[in-house]
């Protein structure tokens, strides 16, 4: 809500800086998504002068032809995107003057969004549960953590698998699978049995303007001890298809999906 207030109070010509942490974070496009809908929202309102810069401690980002694509369509000279190489990394930021330093300039913010670095919550650090990256690492197989036995860490806390970079992504559909499997595995070992072979899947929409949606999705299996990901099972959403039409289209039945994609996470998670 004070977020909501302060993109609200902005005057035409004052920018929206949101700065956006080294990975791993939790919901890879999550900040980009969300500079669409500031995008957005300073369109609709007649913000013309406004922008949305993006100060990027990473030198790329999920999603990222689709999110560029869209921009340009919806939102063009709006968003600006600045790599950690161009000097994105913000190292201090004074909360007064809305303002973000970087190594590279100073960037006076209309309304100032610090997304912090992330890692798993206190109650895992207090229980004894991290690594020296802040993060919890557990077995692949069953979600159990490698450094306690007999506790099992599921989402974003947890640093599951060796995949390029970060492992696992940490989103709420991998979430939902990963407590699957650790019930899986709890209910095999309270009976004497072994855990059964996992795969793991994750699904994630991103929404950047009315009808226009696009999606992402991975499936992983175990192979010789390993995660991998299995590509014949998943993929992403074409940048370019065989005709305007059909791509708005698409693009149009995602911006639905994504609605069909939270009442059945919801349902499953808790019904």
């Amino acid at each position: 809500m004070a977020l909501k207030k302060k993109i609200e109070a902005m005057r035409d010509g004052e920018n929206f800086v949101l700065s956006v942490p080294k990975g791993p974070f939790r919901c890879p496009p999550g900040p980009y998504e969300r500079a669409s809908q500031v995008a957005r929202y300073l369109r609709d309102h007649g913000l013309k002068k406004s922008k949305v810069l993006i100060l990027d401690a990473n030198d790329s980002f999920s999603k990222k032809g689709l999110f560029e694509q869209a921009w340009s369509r919806q939102y063009p000279g709006m968003i600006e995107w600045v790599s950690g190489a161009s000097g994105g990394k913000v190292i201090r930021m004074d909360a007064k003057t809305e303002t973000a330093y970087t190594d590279f300039g100073d960037y006076k913010a209309g309304a100032l969004n610090i997304i912090p670095p992330h890692h798993a919550g206190g109650i895992a650090k207090l229980g004894g549960l991290v690594n020296d990256k802040g993060w919890c690492p557990v077995d692949m197989l069953t979600m159990e953590s490698s450094i306690h036995k007999d506790i099992w860490v599921v989402g974003d806390a947890s640093l599951h698998g060796d995949l390029p970079v970060y492992g696992a992504p940490k989103s709420a559909h991998m979430a939902v699978t990963q407590a699957k499997v650790a019930a899986g595995a709890i209910i095999a070992k309270l009976n004497g049995q072994a855990a059964p072979e996992p795969f793991f899947a994750n699904t994630c929409f991103s929404i950047t303007d009315e009808n226009w949606g696009f999606s992402v999705v991975h499936v992983y299996r175990m192979r010789d001890g390993k995660l991998v990901y299995i590509k014949e099972a998943g993929g992403i959403s074409p940048v370019k298809m065989e005709s305007e039409e059909t791509l708005k289209l698409q693009r149009r039945l995602e911006a639905e999906y994504a609605v069909g994609w939270l009442k059945n996470i919801m349902t499953d998670a808790f019904a």
